[in-house]
């Protein structure tokens, strides 16, 4: 190789490099952070889209605890399942707190023709994801509120409000959700914006309000029961919980975004729980220390 070839392969080096990271790592947040979005993302591009099993073996732990209900813990349980799908995962956004990272993901190439929108959270350990949950439903065509299920802000902001947000997005929980006070729900979410990426829902308090009065019109339960983890970043605050909807047991993912204080938008995927999984574990419970 000539002085001038070295040269373009060192400059398309780190050109390839600096793309890699600004697809990976989206945010200016912790070193601990930016590491953990980018083991995560490395799964979903190289070891799932592009089925490399040497990103399999990098990014994955020898111990892989799998709480989807579809798939059996370890390695092999998920090079077996890449053996008859052809996954296209896109992520569209990432948080990431502590051993944990959220993402937002829109995917394709599960088998059966159908487009998916799913949160999935990663444990990490050593480098390694360690553990996995997810909560997936299928893509809607259409939405009340006229916004999809991904769109909408996804860069990371007021990284100094992450521990307040947190503060509030719990105090929803606790005194509106849980503790059913449903008349201090302007406390949490603004009354002057409030965008819906929930299918069924409208915009608005009042949009939230619609729904919840269509669901008792129609003698539909909806419940949460327990919520098992929040992950918050900047203005992005995840939690998973377990609950019921319409008589079935469900996982529910909900995403908030906040400003000044307030619940300003959100996003949720709500899946049936299983009579049985494959690995054994269920969907929120952590198994692995």
């Amino acid at each position: 190789m000539n002085k001038k070839s070295v040269v373009v392969a060192v400059v398309l080096a780190i050109l390839g490099i600096v793309a890699y990271t600004s697809v990976y790592n989206k945010d200016s947040g912790t070193s601990v952070r930016a590491a953990n979005k980018k083991i995560a993302a490395g799964f979903i591009y190289e070891a799932l889209n592009k089925k490399d099993p040497a990103a399999m073996d990098r990014l994955v732990g020898e111990v892989y605890i799998q709480h989807n209900p579809m798939v059996g813990d370890g390695k092999e349980a998920l090079n077996g399942l890449l053996q008859h799908i052809t996954p296209n995962v896109e992520i569209v956004r990432s948080i990431a707190e502590g051993d944990l990272v959220v993402q937002h993901n829109k995917s394709t190439g599960w088998g059966d023709g159908k487009t998916y929108v799913s949160f999935d959270v990663f444990r990490m350990k050593d480098n390694k994801i360690v553990e996995h949950w997810d909560v997936m439903q299928e893509m809607a065509a259409k939405t009340v509120s006229g916004r999809t299920q991904v769109d909408g802000p996804v860069a990371i902001k007021d990284m100094d409000k992450t521990e307040a947000n947190k503060k509030v997005v719990q105090g929803f929980l606790d005194d509106v959700v849980y503790g059913h006070n449903w008349n201090n729900i302007a406390q949490y979410i603004s009354a002057e914006t409030y965008a819906q990426h929930n299918p069924a829902v409208g915009d608005g308090l009042s949009g939230f309000g619609e729904f919840m009065a269509s669901l008792a019109k129609n003698n539909v339960t909806m419940a949460f029961e327990k919520t098992y983890r929040l992950v918050a970043e900047g203005d992005f605050v995840f939690v998973h919980s377990k609950g019921e909807f319409g008589g079935k047991k469900v996982a529910f993912a909900d995403l908030f975004r906040l400003e000044n204080g307030k619940i300003v938008e959100h996003w949720d995927v709500i899946q049936e729980i299983p009579a049985q999984t494959a690995s054994g574990h269920d969907m929120f419970e952590q198994v692995s220390q």
